[in-house]
Formats: C-alpha cells, sequence, structure tokens
C-alpha cells in the first residue's frame, strides 16, 4: 500500500466517522423522567413508576420493603 493509499483509506474512515449519528442526549434525559408503561394496558408497572418518580417511596434492601416518603405519608395521614 502506498502513502497515497494509506491517507485515501486513512481519510475515508474520518468521513465516515464523522458522518455517524451521535447519540441524542437529550433522549435520554427525556426518557429518565418520563413514564414508560401506559395505565390502562400495565397498571402495576405504571402505579410503581409513578410512585417512585415522584419521590413518594423509596425501596429498601430487604426485599417487600419500602420507605415512605414525607409527601407520601402526608397524603397517607
Amino acid at each position: 500500500m502506498t502513502a497515497e493509499e494509506k491517507k485515501a483509506a486513512n481519510d475515508k474512515r474520518k468521513q465516515e466517522k464523522a458522518n455517524k449519528p451521535k447519540p441524542d442526549d437529550n433522549k435520554e434525559k427525556e426518557h429518565e423522567l418520563s413514564i414508560l408503561f401506559k395505565k390502562e394496558e400495565n397498571f402495576s408497572k405504571w402505579y410503581t413508576e409513578v410512585i417512585v418518580k415522584s419521590e413518594m417511596i423509596d425501596y429498601y434492601d430487604i426485599s417487600g420493603c419500602y420507605v415512605l416518603r414525607p409527601r407520601a405519608y402526608y397524603i397517607w395521614e
């Protein structure tokens, strides 16, 4: 391979890399707070996701246990 062929191959790789779509960070941030499940399709997973993302409960290390946060406790009372 000559120097010109190497340069051409290197330029081609650089251009392919530049044209490669970059991951959209906004989608990940948007997805982080969005609700993934529809209430009508899977109520259990939707409800769990809503109360966790609204910071009403936190799960504890022990299986089946959770911690009520102040907002949830106020609603409970």
